[in-house]
């Protein structure tokens, strides 16, 4: 039985599937764009995955979650690597300092994707119809995206 009613896709999904298309759309672009920009491959990979950070963050200010003794001692550990990589003090020397911060709006962003997941998980969303959603907003999106870049890169030939 592959096809289950509770699983069809239903109207008042589409904003929120939309929502999580378009963020996974800007985790996405963030990913490639900070490597684009300039930032070190493995120094981007790092920032992205600051994600548990804003996480926890996010999780305190959206969902009340509460924010235990553990998640200050991990905020305070991925704060510290974050200075230790980056260096403030010399940004320069890593690449390009707008790819460094496209690599922690990555992090944002896929934080903003788990949180939206888990509210659509309270709400009672199946996690299937959810993930296929979210893929096809998130095609949608690039596909635009796509359509828009390549035309604005003729007009400039």
């Amino acid at each position: 039985m592959l096809y289950r009613k509770e699983l069809r896709p239903k109207r008042k999904m589409l904003r929120p599937f939309a929502l999580l298309g378009f963020v996974g759309f800007l985790l996405n672009f963030s990913d490639f764009g900070s490597v684009i920009l300039g930032a070190p491959v493995a120094l981007a990979v790092l920032l992205i995955y600051t994600q548990p950070l804003w996480t926890a963050i996010f999780g305190r200010i959206f969902l009340k979650e509460p924010i235990t003794r553990n998640n200050v001692v991990a905020i305070a550990t991925v704060i510290l690597g974050v200075i230790v990589l980056v260096n403030p003090f010399t940004i320069g020397s890593i690449g390009s300092s707008a790819g460094v911060i496209l690599a922690l709006l990555g992090g944002v962003f896929l934080s903003m994707w788990v949180i939206l997941g888990r509210y659509l998980g309270k709400l009672g969303y199946n996690p299937l119809p959810r993930s296929s959603g979210t893929r096809l907003s998130g095609s949608c999106s690039r596909w635009c995206h796509c359509r828009l870049s390549s035309c604005s890169s003729r007009t400039l030939r």
